[in-house]
């Protein structure tokens, strides 16, 4: 090997160990400080959440959920790898793996479906509207308490269950959204 190769690695080698201690740093710092935060909650472990998010007592979320701006009832869990925006859940819901809600949406009345036709800053840095369209692209998403969610589903803005249902024989109970989310 020659020397230059060898320096180049070396440099790449710093880089990537340095990069690795700061994900580190970061990582266990998000999780002391989610734990922190609410110290009633059962957080495992890499679960990132926005500042505005907040859990109930006893709620237990599982690794790898991103949960940004919502309200999570009691009592409620979340299983792994879910991705949970602008969405209050009530209490006692069982949430399983990689639930997907809050991603937006895309107006289906305008020329196209594509934001470069309905918004002045676009992914592509293209202006072609002069302002932007009244759509709203989200809307927050209400589920009840007591409401069981399977694996993988995906539920789209603007989704609200104000009430759940669950037949016992011939009874049925109803809840209302608003009792118990805090």
């Amino acid at each position: 090997m020659d020397i230059k190769k060898f320096f180049r690695r070396g440099l790449f080698g710093f880089i990537g160990v340095f990069k690795n201690v700061l994900y580190t740093i970061n990582k266990y710092g998000r999780d002391s400080e989610n734990r922190h935060r609410f110290p009633q909650a059962i957080i495992l472990d890499n679960v990132c959440l926005t500042q505005d998010s907040i859990l109930g007592k006893y709620t237990k979320v599982h690794e790898g959920c991103i949960i940004n701006h919502s309200r999570i009832g009691d009592y409620t869990y979340i299983s792994r790898n879910a991705l949970i925006q602008n969405t209050t859940i009530g209490n006692y819901c069982s949430i399983s793996h990689e639930l997907v809600c809050g991603l937006g949406a895309h107006p289906l009345d305008l020329f196209s479906t594509s934001p470069l036709f309905y918004r002045i800053k676009n992914d592509f840095g293209i202006k072609i509207v002069e302002r932007d369209s009244d759509f709203v692209e989200y809307k927050p998403i209400k589920i009840g308490n007591d409401v069981w969610i399977g694996a993988r589903v995906t539920i789209m803005d603007g989704v609200f269950w104000f009430l759940s249902e669950r037949r016992f024989g011939l009874q049925s109970r109803k809840e209302s959204l608003g009792s118990g989310i805090r």
